[in-house]
């Protein structure tokens, strides 16, 4: 397995706060995304509300999504309604993994992935590359007055998972998460908010 202690110790030690966009067809038909860009659908718009209820009451100071329109309208609901129709910063690099040859296709039909995460994918993203962008981004990300929340993906967060040391990570849509760097260690804690 790749380690990416070395990107762990380059961010900036911050806590920050992390969604998984709201429902999508797609995600309700159990098919892999990955780079396509597919709209909210009525359960993620309500998702992504009460993702912003779950955040309310806490200072947020900015909102970032991916570029894809599943995180940035989920995002754009947090903004609205915690930073009071503020602008959410995009960040490129904090879009969901391309999946090459399996984008569109049923999860069912896709043990390969699950049985070999570190694997190349015929057409799609090396995993090293995918963890080595997401660092990326989350430096971009933590640049911004703490505390922020990221709206990002499942595969993002999956992969936040192995970047920071705590395994794979999985979340529900909506999902709201508080990444916290213990002091004095390259350890972080995650806990969920909204179960």
């Amino acid at each position: 397995m790749p380690c990416w202690a070395a990107l762990r110790v380059s961010l900036r030690p911050q806590s920050f706060y992390f969604v998984r966009h709201g429902e999508t067809d797609a995600n309700k038909a159990l098919i892999l995304q990955g780079h396509m860009d597919t709209p909210l659908n009525d359960t993620g718009l309500a998702q992504a509300y009460s993702a912003a209820q779950t955040l309310q009451n806490i200072n947020i100071k900015a909102v970032i999504a991916s570029d894809l329109t599943r995180a940035k309208q989920t995002a754009a609901v947090i903004c609205d309604k915690v930073l009071k129709n503020s602008r959410m910063d995009i960040i490129p690099e904090l879009k969901e993994r391309h999946f090459g040859i399996y984008q569109g296709k049923l999860r069912d039909e896709l043990d390969f992935i699950r049985e070999n995460e570190f694997s190349d994918i015929e057409g799609g993203e090396p995993y090293e590359a995918f963890i080595t962008r997401i660092a990326t981004g989350l430096s971009k990300a933590l640049q911004h007055e703490a505390p922020v929340v990221i709206v990002s993906h499942g595969g993002v967060f999956r992969g936040l998972g192995h970047l920071l040391g705590f395994g794979p990570l999985k979340a529900s849509n909506a999902a709201v998460y508080r990444l916290t760097p213990v002091d004095g260690s390259e350890q972080w804690t995650v806990e969920h908010l909204n179960r």
